[in-house]
């Protein structure tokens, strides 16, 4: 949506966002008063907490008072501390997701496989803490190898050692020489070292992923264009109309022109652009405007 807009003057502004303010405490109050003479239970609407939420420390403190709450300094000022508490742990979940999703496996990622036989684990005394006993974990004997079973994991384990490193596909999931294509996708290294010992033909094996920080080059290193602006979660699912366009924009059908005139007449008009490409201008008649740039508009 394009605007052509003139600053009206800081005394104007700041009397506008008073009468705005005003407006916002009143219907807030009166909101509020409802709530209390008709449910004095009820929990507040989504609406009337973001609209609290919205209202500076002294006007929160002031309607607090206003309604027999507290005088804004106790319970109001631990209510807007917690207001901010909500806000920042929902502005550090995202970062939390993010962190994540970064160390689990994605598809297309390059991991290292350590496979070999698995060895016998002595027996071992872990602490427990301070003032506890220690407790001993019994060890572990080797599987037995038949000589013929032994030579055929072998054969598997040089085959996989020589295939180093693999490459997870699109689907994410990885593909052994001689097994079916292993999920990993969504995984951390030491979650797909255990599904990857989990796989009946490597039950006897003892098999370690990690994951190899490789930067892909050329073609194989391009990326979907636009696939970042997912990343973190939307605060809001409504579209975004109301923002400044660049001065090279280029006006087209549809758009909408704010003009606000000022001097001997103050006026103000909202001009759609018609399909022919012009806007009727009070007075002034048609005036073409589809197909210049923003600049070119504003001049004219």
């Amino acid at each position: 949506m394009t605007k052509l807009r003139v600053s009206p003057g800081s005394l104007v502004t700041d009397r506008l966002r008073s009468g705005c303010r005003a407006v916002r405490v009143a219907l807030l109050i009166t909101c509020l008063s409802l709530t209390a003479v008709h449910a004095v239970a009820q929990v507040p609407s989504t609406e009337q907490l973001e609209l609290l939420r919205s209202l500076s420390p002294e006007d929160r403190a002031a309607l607090m008072q206003q309604l027999g709450l507290g005088d804004g300094s106790g319970a109001g000022a631990s209510d807007d501390v917690r207001v901010r508490e909500d806000d920042a742990a929902a502005a550090r979940a995202p970062s939390r997701d993010l962190a994540r999703l970064d160390s689990t496996l994605k598809p297309d990622d390059t991991v290292l496989l350590d496979i070999d036989f698995i060895k016998a684990k002595p027996a071992r005394i872990e602490s427990q803490g301070a003032g506890l006993p220690p407790i001993q974990i019994p060890g572990e004997p080797a599987p037995t190898y038949e000589p013929r079973e032994r030579a055929e994991f072998q054969r598997l384990i040089d085959l996989i050692r020589a295939r180093n490193p693999y490459q997870l596909d699109r689907s994410g999931a990885l593909q052994l020489p001689g097994l079916n294509p292993i999920m990993l996708a969504g995984l951390t290294d030491d979650q797909a070292s255990r599904r990857l010992s989990a796989e009946p033909a490597l039950l006897k094996l003892e098999v370690r992923l990690s994951r190899l920080p490789v930067r892909r080059q050329g073609a194989a290193g391009l990326k979907p264009y636009g696939y970042d602006l997912f990343n973190e979660s939307p605060s809001s699912f409504a579209p975004v109309t109301d923002v400044p366009v660049p001065s090279d924009y280029i006006v087209g059908a549809g758009d909408e022109l704010m003009v606000q005139l000022y001097g001997s007449q103050n006026r103000s008009f909202r001009l759609t652009v018609g399909r022919d490409g012009r806007v009727s201008f009070p007075e002034l008649g048609p005036i073409s405007v589809a197909g210049k740039n923003f600049n070119a508009v504003r001049a004219d």
